[in-house]
């Protein structure tokens, strides 16, 4: 309770309304938690989860629209076929970038556009955008690594995309451990296993087609040691691929 009171007196979380500089909210479902009495002095009042239910929240604001068109002015520069994306808040925010900015202000959308929930708690996803309809979609969120904790910070869904040819191509979207924070050996450790998994997975998915891309934020270069098995059983580096324009 002391600590609660001690948080308070830093983000006003027991204020009706927080403060228009707050970083940090509270969000209250049943009871109380904070009590203010006609003096101004705050208790906690809630003696435990029997009293109180709620959670604090980051609060989010509106990104510039500025910084949104100029993301849809490179994509529509590359014009990919099919594009992976990684930050992304949900399909509905993916959903409304594709129709209000690349299809409103480029006559550019993508008919096909998928996101699933993933491991970050922030909401923090990957999703893709496709001009080629998504044939089948397996989501990876619950596999485990060594240590029994979830092996992807996110996720490392397979969606397999039929192309104009009648052939497939399985694209494995990802985002890898940050370095944020630091990159201790620990953070090392989480990466290379979800460098292993995803190329597991993607050498399974050779036995639906040959053509399995590996894509998105790896977090680090190619060339570290945790990577190294990205490049086993034939995989190599999109840019060394004999097809790279």
């Amino acid at each position: 309770k002391a600590r609660l009171i001690e948080l308070d007196q830093t983000y006003g979380f027991s204020a009706l309304n927080a403060p228009p500089n707050a970083l940090v909210e509270l969000n209250k479902i049943r009871g109380q938690l904070y009590s203010r009495s006609q003096a101004g002095v705050v208790t906690v009042v809630a003696a435990g989860r029997g009293d109180w239910t709620g959670w604090f929240f980051l609060r989010s604001d509106d990104v510039s629209w500025e910084a949104t068109y100029n993301t849809g002015r490179v994509m529509v520069e590359v014009d990919a076929h099919i594009q992976v994306c990684v930050e992304v808040e949900n399909r509905p925010t993916l959903l409304r970038f594709n129709e209000q900015v690349l299809a409103a202000k480029f006559n550019k959308a993508f008919p096909h556009v998928m996101v699933i929930d993933g491991n970050d708690e922030r909401g923090i996803d990957v999703g893709i955008m496709s001009r080629y309809p998504i044939r089948s979609i397996k989501s990876h969120v619950d596999d485990l690594n060594a240590n029994g904790e979830r092996t992807f910070s996110r996720d490392c869904p397979e969606y397999l995309i039929e192309l104009p040819s009648g052939r497939k191509v399985l694209i494995l979207a990802n985002h890898f451990k940050a370095k944020r924070g630091g990159n201790s050996p620990a953070v090392q450790a989480r990466r290379k296993a979800q460098a292993d998994r995803a190329h597991a997975i993607a050498n399974d998915g050779m036995a639906q087609t040959q053509l399995v891309l590996i894509a998105g934020d790896l977090n680090d270069t190619p060339d570290v040691p945790q990577f190294a098995s990205l490049w086993q059983d034939g995989f190599v580096d999109v840019r060394d691929h004999p097809s790279y324009p």
